[in-house]
């Protein structure tokens, strides 16, 4: 399987850490939707529809979504999905590069920074704090998140496997988090929503998140891992890794109260 197919498939199987969220899954799309005004929560993983399949998916998604945030993941540009998400009152929201790597790979230089497997309640709480700094603008972690990540992060046979970078094994301060998807099934790991929290930035936390999570990926028997890099921010760290680009992702976002089905004819 090509690097882009198995990053774009790891992608829309990721198992949601919310139980209140309903996965809605068909050949031709995959999203989310949860009664929770979040758009991480409500959101479409995955489209692979027919032209004239595209308006009604959009008009299903917008009444999945009523109420509240809504995002797509685009793995094109242009074309009859945008146009139809453009009508219906969708926005770009940013765009990500995709990568790869093979994880025999050397990983960046060793330093002092000690990363760990979350495995208790306590380095959970550490990776939430930080995650919620940096992506949630400090909003406090739902307490039903912390019961619901757990049970899919914790155990051997975890499809979800979290960590936290320390500044030293002396100091234990936690700057830095990340996770790690894997699915044996594609030969693949999927890394996201690594965060570094503002006043730890530059130390290298972020690269030897990278290090840790790729030969975790080695020493449990998957030869490749990847990931959607903000372009900006991380793409030009990862490309400085050795990774190798394979694609592109476009986030489409909107409030529901403000989008509207797409203006297409009924026969489409």
């Amino acid at each position: 399987m090509h690097a882009r197919e198995a990053l774009c498939k790891s992608f829309a199987r990721v198992t949601p850490y919310a139980d209140d969220v309903t996965v809605m899954a068909r050949p031709e799309i995959t999203y989310w939707k949860s009664p929770r005004p979040a758009a991480v929560l409500n959101t479409v993983r995955m489209v692979q529809a027919a032209e004239s399949e595209v308006p009604r998916l959009v008009e299903e998604v917008v009444r999945a979504h009523r109420g509240g945030p809504s995002s797509w993941y685009v793995q094109t540009e242009g074309g009859p999905l945008s146009e139809a998400l453009a009508s219906a009152g969708y926005a770009p929201s940013y765009r990500a590069q995709g990568y790869w790597i093979g994880v025999d790979q050397p990983g960046p230089a060793a330093s002092e920074i000690v990363v760990e497997r979350v495995e208790t309640m306590a380095q959970l709480a550490q990776f939430f704090h930080i995650d919620a700094v940096v992506f949630g603008e400090g909003a406090p972690v739902d307490e039903r998140e912390y019961a619901a990540t757990a049970r899919v992060c914790f155990g051997d046979d975890a499809q979800l496997r979290c960590f936290v970078a320390y500044r030293s094994a002396a100091s234990r301060e936690p700057i830095s988090c990340g996770r790690l998807y894997m699915f044996p099934e594609l030969e693949f790991g999927l890394l996201q929503a690594s965060a570094t929290l503002p006043h730890a930035r530059g130390l290298g936390g972020y690269r030897a998140l990278l290090a840790a999570r790729i030969a975790y990926a080695r020493e449990h028997g998957l030869p490749r891992v990847g990931l959607y890099a903000m372009e900006g921010t991380s793409a030009p760290i990862v490309a400085r890794q050795g990774f190798r680009p394979c694609g592109s992702l476009v986030n489409w976002g909107a409030r529901c109260a403000a989008v509207r089905a797409p203006r297409f004819p009924r026969h489409q």
